[in-house]
């Protein structure tokens, strides 16, 4: 049964249903990875064979993909954004035990015009001593606002100066954080969106010796530069 990590959301009735079937596909994705994991082990691979299952494996990507496309449009809802894309992977591996906890954004599906539902999914992967398992775990869920370069300029403006490649990681969650609040406060008007600008920016003014926040201050006051915000 898939988590809901908050409840106030009050998904309609056939969000519910999709995630449902969702976390169907979900799960037969995982035996079919399994599968070929499996028989993969069970021979000893030429580099031509090795390349084989890497391209099956892709093409079960694929599959999957075209599976949520197609459920989405069962259900008439609007897909925006990636599909299926690996975001995390956490690895415990010791005395011929491996174990690993892997998140990936399944898709983001349109709520209302400002906000979106981000739908995650957990599988939990193994390996003892050869044993090789790969099982769905839970599905969760995270609304965002929706960047458009229509609607929210500033914000999408704003996302392409930010140098990304130079924000470290373990910071990445903080500063996608400070663009959210600037993504809902331009949808709320342009009063509210200088609002919460100036107060992004007094919090970063606090950690401007940190060079990932010295990175986002400088894209977005050059941004506020270009908007005259």
């Amino acid at each position: 049964m898939y988590i809901l990590e908050c409840e106030k959301m009050k998904l309609s009735e056939e969000i519910n249903k999709f995630v449902e079937d969702l976390e169907n596909l979900l799960s037969i994705y995982a035996d079919r990875i399994k599968e070929l994991e499996r028989e993969k082990r069970k021979i000893a691979l030429s580099q031509k064979l090795e390349d084989e299952y890497e391209r099956r494996k892709r093409e079960e990507r694929e599959r999957i993909i075209d599976e949520i496309n197609k459920l989405a449009r069962y259900y008439n809802l609007e897909v925006i954004g990636d599909i299926f894309t690996l975001e995390d992977v956490s690895t415990f591996s010791r005395m011929g035990i491996r174990y690993s906890s892997i998140y990936y954004l399944v898709c983001s599906i349109k709520v209302d015009e400002d906000r979106a539902l981000e739908i995650h999914a957990n599988f939990t992967e193994s390996d003892v001593n050869g044993d090789y398992s790969l099982v769905f775990s839970f599905i969760t869920f995270n609304e965002i606002p929706i960047l458009d370069p229509e609607r929210t300029p500033f914000s999408h403006e704003l996302v392409k100066r930010v140098p990304w490649f130079l924000i470290k990681d373990y910071r990445i969650d903080n500063i996608i954080r400070m663009v959210e609040e600037i993504v809902k406060a331009e949808w709320e008007g342009e009063e509210k969106l200088k609002e919460v600008v100036e107060k992004v920016e007094k919090e970063l003014r606090n950690f401007l010796w940190i060079h990932d926040y010295d990175h986002f201050y400088t894209a977005l006051k050059e941004t506020r530069g270009r908007f005259n915000v």
